[in-house]
């Protein structure tokens, strides 16, 4: 069975019985997406398939382990494990340059990340608009042009944003694409135009917040024109917008001999409410929890070596915080992507320093609440991890990874057999 690109192209040939027989049900959640992404699978001899079953499936990539699609009597024993435990890990692109922070579209259907590429120094975006597609789309720049921070918008599916520095050390502005057109320039701050943040109103208004020369700036337009004059909302960086495109939270710049602070922005009032944040030498990447009553971020507190820290905020009915893990690992050369929360917001997923092994770094999820973490295992091929991101949407789990499989990072994508 070759070619497929989408999970209902099994569905329709499959018998129904053949995910529930005897002791054991996978759930169909699981198989739909194993076969929703691009992978390639060849099945060995010997395999125990049920009737309809199909023993060959190819896909259209590499599976690290197992090394064949997993059988549905494989994946029922995987199902029925209480250890959360991998079930698929496949190559999902690698092309020799090194590729970093995988971003999930809020419908989860898409996925775009960075590459460094080697031999021009550049950088640049890629985007799977489907992971079915053989490979990733690239958005097109000048040469020499740096691409960076990219975010899909909120409530606008396939639509994006990102940061662009001209060649030549030209200036930093912020590109904006609608979905299925090409991405023109769009911010209008003086200065450096970082951490781009995109909404769109049921109206048809897009909203852009980003941070210009530390001062967070807010522009809308629509189709006809600009819809709100560009203004300085508050000094900070980081910001992202909630989903009721009413509330931002950003990273407050540190006053003379205080310390960065996390804080929320309602627009409505023009009012800032910094939460507890530790006392910090840096703090990045706010990242709302998927019902927004919390937000995660990375902290690292003064003195020359100390690591990052996740630490989390539950915003009702009080603000209140508890850092949950020390020595995560955080891109330490790009901070745009914040901790990744699984899609029911009860834990956040990151690598540790603290179950490392040599250069192998098991996966590890903190409950948000606090408590002991979760240790998961993945193939110990994959070493030196920088970058995690998880499926927003996905009841199961499906997690982009950047890591090493020899000398450039590649970009991976994870199933596990539940949450």
């Amino acid at each position: 069975m070759t070619g497929l690109n989408s999970p209902t192209d099994w569905t329709r040939s499959r018998p129904e019985t053949a995910l529930c027989q005897g002791q054991g049900c996978v759930p169909p959640s699981l198989m739909l997406a194993l076969l929703a992404v691009a992978c390639m699978v060849r099945a060995t001899g010997g395999q125990e398939l049920l009737p309809g079953e199909f023993g060959r499936i190819d896909l259209g990539r590499t599976l690290l382990e197992p090394s064949r699609f997993p059988t549905i009597r494989e994946l029922r024993a995987l199902a029925g494990k209480e250890q959360i435990t991998a079930v698929v890990m496949l190559k999902l692109f690698s092309d020799g340059n090194n590729n970093y922070l995988p971003v999930w579209s809020q419908d989860g259907q898409r996925l775009a990340f960075q590459q460094s590429d080697l031999k021009t120094r550049s950088s640049r975006l890629l985007v799977f608009q489907s992971l079915a597609q053989q490979a990733p789309d690239a958005l097109a720049g000048p040469e020499g042009s740096r691409d960076v921070m990219f975010r899909w918008g909120i409530h606008a599916p396939g639509s994006f944003v990102f940061s662009r520095m001209a060649a030549q050390g030209g200036g930093r502005r912020v590109y904006f694409a609608a979905a299925g057109h090409e991405g023109k320039p769009c911010s209008t701050a003086a200065g450096g135009a970082l951490f781009p943040s995109l909404y769109r109103r049921t109206d048809g208004i897009w909203r852009l917040v980003y941070e210009a020369d530390g001062q967070i700036w807010h522009e809308a337009w629509n189709d006809d024109g600009p819809a709100d004059t560009p203004r300085s909302l508050v000094p900070g960086s980081a910001p992202r917008w909630a989903s009721d495109g009413q509330r931002l939270v950003f990273v407050q710049v540190a006053s003379a001999g205080g310390h960065p602070q996390v804080a929320l922005l309602y627009l409505a009032k023009n009012e800032a409410m910094p939460l507890p944040t530790p006392p910090a030498a840096a703090v990045r990447s706010p990242t709302w929890s998927p019902d927004e009553k919390r937000v995660a971020f990375y902290f690292r507190s003064r003195g020359e070596g100390q690591p990052w820290q996740i630490h989390v905020c539950s915003l009702e009915p009080a603000p209140q915080g508890v850092t949950l893990a020390s020595g995560v690992i955080a891109n330490p050369d790009f901070d745009s992507e914040g901790p990744s929360w699984e899609p029911s917001g009860a834990r956040i997923w990151c690598f540790s320093n603290t179950h490392r092994r040599q250069a192998y770094y098991p996966l590890v999820a903190f409950p948000a609440a606090g408590g002991q973490p979760l240790v998961v295992d993945y193939p110990a091929r994959c070493t030196t991890p920088t970058d995690l991101a998880v499926n927003p949407v996905n009841t199961v789990p499906e997690l982009a990874i950047a890591a090493h499989d020899g000398l450039p990072l590649d970009l991976y994508i994870l199933f596990l057999n539940h949450y």
